[in-house]
C-alpha cells in the first residue's frame, strides 16, 4: 500500500506463483484493511506527521497484525465458517472443505486459530518456505507437535492451497468442582513437588512451583469465558500438554487446578 499525505493511493502485487490468485485476494482483503481501520495512516513518522512519535517496529506490527485479521474476516466471514461447520459431518469433513474458501494457507490457518476453542495445533508447510512450522489457536499449551500428537483425542490431515497440514486437538475437562481445600494453590503444589522430590531443595521446589503455577495461571488468564466451567476446561488442557504426567496424577492435583480456576472466576466476577 502506497500512501501520499496521508491516504492510500496505491496497492501494488508483485505476480509470482501459481496460486497467485489467492495471494491477490489475499492482498487487496488485507490493504482494505489497512484503509477500513481508521488509525492506519502511514507506517512511519516521515511518511504521515501527525499525532507525535511512532514507536516504529512495534507499531508496523501491530498494524499489519490488525490488517490480517481484517482480511480473514472479509475473506472467510463467520457466519460463512459456521455454516460450513453445520454442514460437515466431523471436523475432519470441516478442515477438507476449507480450500473452498480460496484463502491462502497461512490466511486460512491464522483465521482457524483465532475461532477455534483451545487445544488445536496445526503444522506443516504453513509458511510455504518448505520447512514444517505449528499454529496453535489460543490458549493452546506450548507442546510440541510431537507431543501434542501423542496426548491429542483426535487428528488427521488436510489439503490446503496444494499442502498437506496435520492438526491434532487436545481437549480438558468442562465439570468444574469446588472444594473444600483453603490453602493457597502455591501452598497445594508445594506440597505436591515436595513429595515428588523428596530431598530436594526449598529454592529447587519453589523455582519448581512457581513455573507449574505460571504455566495454568498464563493459560486461564486470557480470553473471554462465559463460566466457570469454560476456565476449567481451558486450565485441563493447557495441563495436558504443559504439565508432566506425574505431576497431574498426584492426588492433589485436582484440588490445585480446582483452587486456581475459583480464583480466575472470582476476578470476572462468575463466582
Amino acid at each position: 500500500m502506497l500512501w501520499e499525505d496521508c491516504r492510500p493511493a496505491k496497492v501494488l502485487i508483485r505476480k509470482r506463483s501459481a496460486n497467485y490468485r489467492r495471494r491477490e485476494r489475499m492482498t487487496l482483503a488485507h490493504e482494505l484493511g489497512h484503509i477500513l481501520i481508521p488509525w492506519h495512516i502511514g507506517y512511519r513518522l516521515e511518511e504521515c506527521h501527525q499525532f507525535g512519535a511512532v514507536s516504529g517496529t512495534k507499531h508496523v506490527q501491530d498494524q499489519e497484525n490488525e490488517a490480517r485479521a481484517i482480511a480473514g474476516r472479509i475473506l472467510m466471514p463467520s457466519h460463512l465458517l459456521y455454516l460450513l461447520a453445520n454442514d460437515s459431518s466431523n471436523l475432519q469433513d470441516f478442515f477438507e472443505r476449507l480450500d473452498e474458501f480460496e484463502v491462502s494457507t497461512w490466511a486460512t490457518l491464522i483465521r482457524l486459530t483465532h475461532m477455534l476453542r483451545p487445544g488445536f495445533t496445526f503444522h506443516g508447510d504453513i509458511r510455504g518456505d518448505g520447512d514444517p512450522f505449528a499454529m496453535k489457536s489460543k490458549g493452546t499449551g506450548n507442546a510440541p507437535f510431537e507431543r501434542v500428537i501423542e496426548d491429542a483425542d483426535s487428528r488427521g490431515a488436510f489439503r490446503l492451497n496444494g499442502r498437506e497440514i496435520s492438526w491434532a486437538r487436545v481437549t480438558g475437562d468442562s465439570n468444574w468442582t469446588q472444594t473444600t481445600d483453603r490453602r493457597t494453590t502455591f501452598q497445594i503444589l508445594t506440597e505436591i513437588a515436595s513429595e515428588l522430590n523428596p530431598g530436594e531443595s526449598d529454592d529447587l521446589v519453589a523455582k519448581s512451583v512457581r513455573r507449574i503455577q505460571g504455566k495454568i495461571s498464563g493459560g486461564i488468564s486470557h480470553g473471554s469465558f462465559a463460566s466457570v466451567d469454560d476456565i476449567y476446561f481451558q486450565a485441563t488442557q493447557k495441563a495436558r500438554l504443559d504439565v508432566p504426567s506425574e505431576v497431574r496424577e498426584h492426588p492433589l492435583w485436582d484440588t490445585f487446578v480446582s483452587r486456581m480456576v475459583e480464583t480466575r472466576a472470582m476476578k470476572l466476577g462468575l463466582l
